[in-house]
């Protein structure tokens, strides 16, 4: 399994439209093949400041992910309204429970 974490922090002119752009994506990219799970999450601390979480079957279905045309608009749409380049990390999981 992988996990994938992206951080980004929007403008606060642009954060508003940045999070409507954000809802879309994730809706869109939980229908892509080998998608288990996929959601943005606005910090509470810092409103302006985004997470994603993702996760996927294996590296080859995000590749195929990160390929297509709604992550491409995506990331042409963060153009001007984040205050730098996203910082994302990806995990690579062999095993994981469920706490409790």
């Amino acid at each position: 399994m992988i996990i994938v974490l992206a951080q980004a922090s929007a403008r606060p002119e642009h954060r508003d439209a940045l999070a409507e752009a954000l809802t879309r994506a994730s809706v869109t990219s939980r229908n892509d093949p080998g998608c288990l799970a996929y959601s943005f999450h606005s910090d509470v601390e810092d409103a302006n400041a985004f997470t994603s979480i993702e996760r996927w079957e294996n590296r080859e279905d995000l590749d195929a992910h990160l390929a297509t045309p709604h992550v491409a608009e995506l990331i042409g749409g963060l153009q001007g309204k984040v205050t730098g380049p996203p910082v994302i990390t990806v995990y690579e999981v062999s095993s994981s429970s469920v706490v409790g």
